[in-house]
Formats: structure tokens, C-alpha cells, sequence
């Protein structure tokens, strides 16, 4: 359940980052995001599919070493390049 403290701290996380808080209307999947049809569908097939982990920190790391390695190094179906090699030069120096 999302409290209004939430809200908040991600609108003020939206006008930091310049995005626009665009939530889709009640069961229209077609208006989500392709994070939500591409990310979020790979990151399940993936990484979670089979797989349990017993807590938050294993599953971060195991998570963090699957960016660095498998998931960061493919190439991307949209963009032709590793998302990890795109991250290092756009968005981490920033």
C-alpha cells in the first residue's frame, strides 16, 4: 500500500530526474511503459524465473553480478549496445 509519504518522495524524485508521473488508467496494460513490457518482463524470465533467494542482500548481490556480467553485456534490441557500456559513458557520470 502506497502511503502519502511515498507520493511525495517519488514526485520530488520525478522533478529531480525531469520525468513526467504518468500512471496508466485500470486495466489497460497496453499504456504501460516499455520498462514494464521489456525490463521487467526480462529481469523475471531471466533472474527470477526457478531461482528463490533467502534474503534482500543475496538477491542484490546476485542481482548486481548478473548487471555486471550477463544482463549488462547483451546486446540491446532497441539501442544495438551493452546497457552497461551505455550506462558507464551516459548516466554514471552524471
Amino acid at each position: 500500500m502506497q502511503t502519502e509519504t511515498d507520493q511525495y518522495t517519488y514526485q520530488q524524485y520525478a522533478l529531480h530526474y525531469g520525468f513526467l508521473l504518468a500512471p496508466c488508467a485500470v486495466a489497460t496494460p497496453e499504456h504501460k511503459g516499455k520498462v514494464e513490457h521489456g525490463g521487467v518482463h526480462y529481469v523475471f524470465r531471466t533472474f527470477l524465473g526457478g531461482s528463490t533467494p533467502t534474503t534482500i542482500t543475496e538477491a542484490n548481490r546476485d542481482m548486481r553480478r548478473r548487471c555486471l556480467t550477463t544482463a549488462g553485456q547483451r546486446i540491446h534490441g532497441t539501442t544495438f549496445e551493452a546497457p552497461l557500456k551505455r550506462f558507464e559513458e551516459t548516466r554514471q557520470p552524471a
